[in-house]
């Protein structure tokens, strides 16, 4: 599925956003999503309530799932 992942503060504060993992600024990240279409973003979350929001990209549909990890 060719999709676009965002993430944002319990405030509505923009955090980051991604829709191609080949396109993305963090490609050393330890988990790499195949196709290169997914969407990964590689973040440092601070403490608190975040938001991750999966959108389908042009006319596609899949089903989606969000992962987060701890990296450290």
């Amino acid at each position: 599925m060719n999709s676009d992942l965002a993430f944002t503060r319990n405030i509505g504060e923009h955090i980051d956003t991604n829709d191609d993992y080949a396109e993305s600024a963090n490609l050393a990240i330890l988990f790499i999503p195949t196709p290169a279409v997914e969407s990964e973003v590689g973040i440092t979350l601070e403490p608190g309530l975040h938001t991750a929001i999966l959108n389908n990209v042009g006319n596609t549909e899949g089903v989606g799932i969000v992962e987060v990890f701890d990296a450290e």
